[in-house]
């Protein structure tokens, strides 16, 4: 990859490809105290979820839906109540 690539990154779009990459470390690294509770995915997940609603809020207000109920429920598929 070239480096003007890297530069022309966002926020959200640097947490997307480490997310996906460490896809690759599933069942390999065991994270101390969590044991295979949670991966390292897992823990990166609410931050990719915050630069997204940072970088989209304008968009997501003009949704007829409300947002705090989406929010709650992916955070909750997160920890893994569900």
């Amino acid at each position: 990859m070239s480096l003007r690539f890297l530069r022309s990154l966002s926020a959200f779009e640097i947490c997307l490809w480490v997310y996906i990459g460490l896809f690759g470390l599933h069942g390999i690294l065991q994270l101390p105290l969590l044991g295979d509770k949670a991966q390292l995915s897992d823990l990166l997940f609410p931050f990719l979820a915050l630069s997204f609603y940072k970088e989209n809020k304008n968009k997501l207000h003009q949704l007829p839906m409300p947002i705090w109920p989406l929010l709650c429920f992916g955070l909750i598929l997160d920890i893994g109540l569900v």
